[in-house]
């Protein structure tokens, strides 16, 4: 979650140019819909995903998602869940999603606004606020007969897939975390948070709100969200603030949600079940 991947919308020094290659890679439909000039680098996603930015044949700014072997999932997740959300949240538009054998294409418009990380121009309290405010409108959309449940299931799921095909690096986790994956795999499947039901978005950073002064202007990223408790998105919030703002950042966040306690329990189970993509081997990437 608040990992070294988390500013996959954060600026670069400078654009690196997509060579015609990776253009020509994309289907006609695709690539007419693109400036092929344009297209420049931006970042790896939290799953090794490319992120490029680009301008649209109608000079909209727009992003385009690809994913490889095991991440192509993730960006159809994305697709599927922005479309849901719809206009009820400032997320992307999806404008196109192809799928391949062996690739998947995403291509979103672009939102305005920074990262609230590098959000300068107000009080490092107000994006503290703003912060809160954009989880609260998260957490109130509707999770009765939700199309996206059963995340927290599904992620215990795929962490015990790579326990067992020793797709985790179990050194620097146990270092980490105190424990072996598989003990901590344990715990987890007899332990599961179920306080407070909401639609969670699973990777709540600050780089992935966009902020204009303390307007809320965009919340991106959406490929982990779901139905799980509000701890789950409270562990990657304080994660984030500590990182980004400082210590004293947390308690001003909880306090504009609106909550006086939390449960140090339900953050430290979803820190622990984060720790299975933290220190996961990908064997596509290397």
């Amino acid at each position: 979650m608040d990992s070294p991947s988390e500013d996959q919308y954060a600026r670069q020094s400078g654009p690196r140019h997509v060579t015609e290659p990776l253009a020509t890679a994309m289907s006609h439909r695709l690539r007419e819909m693109l400036d092929p000039t344009s297209l420049s680098e931006a970042a790896l996603g939290r799953v090794g995903n490319r992120l490029l930015r680009a301008h649209s044949a109608g000079g909209e700014d727009v992003y385009v998602k690809i994913g490889v072997g095991r991440t192509m999932s993730e960006i159809v997740h994305e697709a599927e869940r922005l479309r849901w959300i719809g206009d009820r949240l400032p997320v992307p538009r999806v404008l196109a999603l192809e799928v391949t054998d062996d690739q998947a294409f995403l291509i979103i418009s672009a939102l305005p606004g920074i990262p609230a990380h590098e959000e300068r121009s107000v009080a490092v309290e107000d994006v503290a606020r703003s912060f809160a405010r954009a989880m609260v409108a998260v957490h109130s959309l509707p999770v009765f007969r939700n199309p996206f449940d059963k995340v927290v299931e599904l992620e215990l799921e795929e962490s015990s897939r790579r326990v067992t095909e020793g797709l985790i690096d179990e050194g620097a986790f146990s270092q980490a975390v105190g424990l072996t994956p598989k003990a901590t795999l344990e715990i987890l499947m007899n332990g599961m948070p179920t306080e407070k039901v909401v639609f969670t978005h699973g990777d709540f950073a600050l780089p992935n709100l966009l902020l204009a002064g303390a307007e809320v202007t965009g919340i991106v990223d959406w490929s982990l969200a779901g139905v799980a408790d509000r701890h789950r998105d409270f562990m990657s919030a304080e994660l984030t603030l500590r990182r980004n703002i400082g210590q004293e950042a947390i308690p001003i966040f909880y306090e504009a949600y609106g909550i006086s306690e939390v449960d140090d329990s339900a953050i430290r189970y979803f820190w622990l079940l984060d720790q299975f993509s933290t220190f996961y081997r990908d064997p596509a990437i290397g």
